[in-house]
């Protein structure tokens, strides 16, 4: 497992903002993580990139939970609001993407010739060599995330953990921005965890979905959710149905 995550709970003063989770995750898993406003999803990725420590229960990242400075290499991550988009920052595309792997050095930071050939990669990877020079406070919000996607993919983590990537983007970009994690997910092998509000959506492309409302509500595959009778109950037959995108309108599958 990449991902192991044992009777998790996190508490914020006296408040329990999830209690006794636990889940686990396999290499070359795609999860869409979804829950209403509250539901802890936020925490939770927090929590297992080692941004919050205050928890009781275990988190394992590629079988420890003492992780070496090479482990945390093999993660990208991309949180759900960047600074670094705001118009006036004095940054390019390039630059912005080369950040990507000054993060996971030690000092000197510095980018060497091997790390211009991954930026390089990467801007293809993307489809953003036309926009490599442009500041990136210039470019529209689907163009954004496909630099801080680019940021995030750089050094070619075994594991890419987003926050709410399409919250600011229109549909028509929406749809080309999880194509392309899905591109990742099955042609990479990357593992890929995704929180998202796009419930209707996520199910077209992700293998797995997490339901958080400050506990587990459901984790498995899509197909599995379509079929669950306590599913039904709690979401309603017609709003399990439009998550799950497996149900054809005939009772079959």
């Amino acid at each position: 497992m990449i991902i192991e995550v044992n009777n998790l709970t996190v508490k914020y003063q006296l408040n329990s903002i999830f209690e006794g989770i636990s889940f686990g995750v396999n290499f070359g898993d795609y999860i869409g993580i979804v829950g209403p406003n509250g539901s802890g999803k936020t925490t939770l990725v927090r929590v297992i990139l080692g941004l919050i420590t205050s928890f009781s229960g275990e988190v394992k990242l590629f079988g420890t939970n003492n992780l070496s400075f090479s482990d945390w290499k093999r993660i990208g991550y991309l949180p759900q609001v960047t600074y670094l988009s705001r118009q006036g920052f004095p940054a390019t595309v390039q630059e912005i993407i080369a950040s990507g792997l000054l993060t996971q050095k030690k000092f000197p930071k510095r980018i060497l010739a091997k790390d211009q050939v991954a930026v390089d990669k990467t801007l293809k990877l993307l489809n953003l060599e036309s926009l490599q020079k442009e500041l990136i406070g210039k470019l529209s919000g689907g163009q954004q995330q496909r630099v801080f996607l680019a940021r995030a993919l750089v050094s070619e983590p075994d594991l890419l953990i987003l926050d709410e990537p399409t919250s600011a983007i229109d549909p028509i970009i929406r749809e080309q921005f999880y194509e392309t994690l899905s591109d990742l997910n099955t042609k990479k092998r990357i593992t890929i965890l995704l929180i998202t509000h796009d419930s209707s959506i996520i199910g077209k492309y992700a293998s797995k979905f997490l339901y958080l409302d400050r506990k587990i509500v459901f984790y498995g595959s899509f197909q599995d959710f379509c079929k669950s009778d306590n599913m039904v109950e709690y979401f309603g037959e017609f709003a399990q149905h439009l998550i799950c995108h497996q149900h054809n309108g005939t009772n079959n599958f």
